[in-house]
Order: structure tokens, then C-alpha cells, then sequence
């Protein structure tokens, strides 16, 4: 036997092997789950903080800290907004959000790409809202009761984009161009950005709403 024809009959019996070796670890993947049957039950109200705003509390659960979520391609937020306190604007890189107003009144609104159009509405408790993938958006609290909201996406990890904290990651001859203003200037605001969910800053709230079209706590309670 030429060597050409032993190197050709030892390269089939090596990719014959590794077939082998690959249909068996796909086999042994038949989707059966791994996992406690109480991975499965989620207490949100329960979960961690992960957020360190003075004006409110956000809890999440992603496949990064509940493993029942893990390739699920679902998460699930659950926020306290103290009155006047923004979750400033965002984005998901990842994921839509379907949002519903447990308690409270609160403001949301996203906006389109460059050219497109923005969208605000007041919401109750009891209605919803939806924030498609990758687009900025806001919810600030415009009632006079901590607002209580749940928040679901459809993936297991998100991701969030917070708009004026990563945009200040730039240097600030670079925003200096993109604002117009000195690189002083620039420096002031990178400090005094706050951490999420924000106090009210000191302008004055422009949204109001007529208490009698929204329910500041659920109807059916």
C-alpha cells in the first residue's frame, strides 16, 4: 500500500472517530434538565438589589444569577420608583421589554432611530407598555406613591445600556466635539451623573395626569 493511500485510509478512521465522538456528545444532549424542580419557582420580590440609585430599587433575574432561566430566552425585572425617581434612559442590546404597572403612575417613552419619532404615554396601575429591542427609553414616576413595575424580556440576558453612563466613557475631547461645550464642562458632568433609579433632578416635573383615568393601585384589589 502507497503511502499516499495509508495517509487517506488514517484521515477517514481519524474523521470516522471524531463522527463518533461528536454523535454521542449530541445524543447525550436530549434536553433533559439537570436542575432542582425548585429552580423553577422565582420570588422577585425576593431577589437581590442590583442597582444602587438613591431613587428606587432594581431586582433582577437572568440567566446570569437563576439557573432555571438559562437558555430559556426570558428575564425578569421588578422595580420601586419613589415618586419624581427615574430609570433613566436605556437600552436593551438584546432583548424587547413588556412592562406592567403593578402601582403607581409613571411616565414611559422611547424613541426611534435618527429621523424617526417619539413615543410618551402615562401609564396605571394594571396597564402595559412595550420597549422594542435596542431602542432608548425612560419610566419615571410622576405619582405621589412609590411606583411598583415588573418587567419582562425576551431573553435570558439582556443586557443594559445606560445611555449617560456609558456615553461619558469617551474622552472628553471627543464630547467636547459632539455637545460643544469645554472639556471642563464635560469633566463636571461625567462626576455628577447619577446611579439608577435617579432622585428627581431640579427641574420641575412637566408630565402631569388626571388622577381620575388612572389607578395609582391595582383596580381588582
Amino acid at each position: 500500500m502507497s503511502v499516499e493511500k495509508m495517509a487517506m485510509n488514517l484521515s477517514i478512521q481519524v474523521l470516522l472517530v471524531a463522527l463518533v465522538v461528536l454523535v454521542s456528545h449530541v445524543l447525550a444532549q436530549d434536553g433533559r434538565i439537570e436542575l432542582p424542580e425548585d429552580a423553577f419557582a422565582f420570588d422577585i420580590f425576593n431577589a437581590d438589589v442590583g442597582s444602587t440609585g438613591e431613587g428606587g430599587t432594581i431586582q433582577a433575574l437572568d440567566s446570569r444569577n437563576t439557573p432555571g432561566l438559562e437558555g430559556m430566552g426570558i428575564s425578569q425585572s421588578l422595580f420601586r420608583v419613589q415618586p419624581g425617581a427615574i430609570n433613566s434612559p436605556h437600552l436593551h442590546p438584546r432583548a424587547t421589554e413588556l412592562l406592567f404597572v403593578i402601582q403607581g403612575v409613571i411616565r414611559v417613552c422611547f424613541v426611534e432611530e435618527n429621523g424617526g419619532n417619539l413615543f410618551c404615554n402615562t401609564l396605571g396601575a394594571g396597564m402595559s407598555t412595550v420597549f422594542p429591542l435596542g431602542h432608548i427609553h425612560f419610566q419615571q414616576n410622576i405619582g405621589t406613591t412609590e411606583a411598583v413595575y415588573n418587567s419582562v424580556l425576551n431573553s435570558d440576558n439582556p443586557g443594559v445600556t445606560s445611555i449617560a453612563n456609558r456615553l461619558f466613557q469617551f474622552n472628553n475631547d471627543v464630547l467636547s466635539s459632539a455637545f460643544g461645550i469645554s472639556a471642563t464642562d464635560i469633566a463636571t458632568l461625567r462626576d455628577i451623573i447619577p446611579a439608577n433609579p435617579a432622585v428627581q433632578g431640579p427641574q420641575p416635573l412637566e408630565t402631569t395626569f388626571d388622577p381620575t383615568e388612572f389607578n395609582e393601585t391595582l383596580p381588582f384589589l
